[in-house]
């Protein structure tokens, strides 16, 4: 999408932000299938799942492009060194500048900057770079793997790169879908989506991008892709996913591999316990709950007994000390999924 358009649209939309609740100020944030604003809940549950992701790994220098109105950079300051946030929204910038404490101030700068530009960023000793809920306006392919080339470009030797909420190219037929069927039965529905997908000007990524991606970038060792955890059904949850870019050196951990034979929590609990004393552990067979309800809601399809939240199901595994991921089982997003816990 042309930068001048996004400037001007987030312009006059961060204009409008007030004070009130400015570490969570998600104006403009509506739902893509009836139009409303998202809760107060939602965009935590997003906000939060996005921060700890970052948090995963190292994470004491951080740059952030396309920070908006600093929506993760309010939690993330807490624990970072130092934090560069750039934006190509003046208002953005302006909006999270005037509510900074004097700590903030001291270990954070801003800039006005688009991200075909990161690479002009002085520093290039950052532990992560990130962009989040973003990527949909970087296309086409090129112009986004460029993008990502010059951020990786400013992370340090063994960093990381973050991107999240990527659109999927593998559901966004099922994403039209779901905007067409959210208010009830439809005719047409064929055309209607295919009228949709005509007139949508965002970035869809499919898998391949991030395998052709590092192929040609010699930094790129290792890309983990990894399903959104929250239980909200809202688009984010549903068809969008993250990828963790590992730089210049991987070694994959030894996981214990192991298969649910059920989807009871009580017998993941168990699991757990038989196998507590492995640092990684890696669970396949398990099938999601968000997706089979609404599966069921819209198309009739049962939701299988054994499905479960992944929310649950990796919150499981954090309560005994392991960090966490889920890992789609066929595309980047989907119903079936496995975990990986390590510590």
């Amino acid at each position: 999408m042309d930068s001048e358009i996004l400037v001007t649209l987030y312009d006059q939309l961060y204009a409008l932000s007030d004070d009130e609740g400015f570490e969570l100020n998600h104006i403009g944030w509506n739902s893509s299938f009836d139009g409303s604003a998202y809760t107060t809940e939602q965009m935590s549950e997003w906000r939060d799942e996005t921060a700890d992701n970052v948090r995963l790994f190292d994470h004491g220098r951080i740059l952030e492009v396309a920070c908006g109105t600093g929506m993760i950079y309010f939690p993330l300051s807490e624990d970072a060194d130092f934090y560069y946030g750039v934006d190509l929204s003046a208002e953005g910038i302006k909006f999270i500048e005037n509510h900074l404490s004097e700590k903030q101030k001291a270990m954070s700068r801003f800039g006005v900057m688009e991200a075909k530009d990161v690479d002009s960023i002085e520093y290039d000793d950052f532990d992560i770079g990130f962009i989040n809920s973003a990527t949909q306006y970087m296309g086409p392919a090129e112009m986004f793997a460029d993008y990502v080339n010059r951020l990786i470009s400013r992370v340090r030797h063994g960093g990381k790169v973050y991107l999240g909420d990527i659109k999927s190219a593998a559901l966004q037929e099922m994403f039209y879908r779901t905007i067409e069927l959210w208010g009830g039965p439809v005719d047409d529905l064929g055309e209607k989506i295919k009228t949709r997908e005509k007139k949508d000007f965002e970035f869809y990524i499919p898998k391949k991008f991030f395998e052709d991606l590092a192929a040609a970038n010699p930094r790129i060792k290792h890309i983990e892709f990894m399903m959104k955890k929250g239980k909200a059904e809202t688009e984010m949850n549903l068809y969008r996913y993250g990828v963790m870019i590992f730089l210049d050196e991987y070694e994959a951990p030894e996981y214990r591999k192991l298969e649910m034979s059920s989807g009871d929590l009580a017998d993941f609990a168990k699991l757990l316990e038989e196998n507590s004393d492995a640092d990684c552990l890696e669970i396949t067979g398990f099938t999601s709950r968000l997706h089979g309800e609404l599966k069921e809601r819209l198309f009739g399809e049962k939701c299988p007994e054994e499905a479960v939240f992944i929310k649950d199901v990796c919150g499981m595994a954090e309560e005994r000390g392991y960090r966490t991921v889920a890992s789609p089982a066929e595309n980047e997003c989907c119903e079936r999924f496995s975990i990986r816990a390590w510590r």
